[in-house]
């Protein structure tokens, strides 16, 4: 499920954005592209958070905790009723989702064996 986060949330912009527009007409360019932006944001700060919980606290644990961030931020982004309470939500989202990206790559390396990572590395 956090994989299928990391890519999806970022695809899901070039959906939400024209629909956005849409929904919204009064909104700018720049207010788009402010809640597009929030979301990497959230993803950069949450990246940053996350990788050090799962340190201190554990991975499986971490990687609970951003789920619940990334599903609890999609379901509310869902009912924003205006763009700048969106863009919050989406940053929100975006934190959830930074937080998935250093601990799910990291339970996927350690759940490969030791002779492939061996063999990859030295490029055999």
């Amino acid at each position: 499920m956090g994989l299928g986060n990391i890519g999806m949330k970022p695809l899901l912009l070039s959906f939400i954005l024209p629909s956005m527009a849409k929904d919204w007409p009064e909104t700018s360019s720049i207010e788009r592209g402010l809640v597009a932006s929030s979301l990497f944001l959230g993803m950069l700060i949450g990246s940053f958070i996350f990788g050090t919980v799962a340190d201190k606290i554990g991975r499986k644990s971490t990687l609970a905790i951003t789920s619940i961030f990334a599903i609890g931020f999609t379901v509310a982004a869902s009912f924003s009723p205006t763009p700048w309470v969106l863009m919050l939500f989406e940053m929100g989202l975006g934190f959830g989702v930074g937080g998935n990206l250093p601990v799910c790559y990291t339970l996927f390396v350690e759940f490969i064996p030791q002779q492939t990572l061996i063999l990859k590395s030295h490029g055999s």
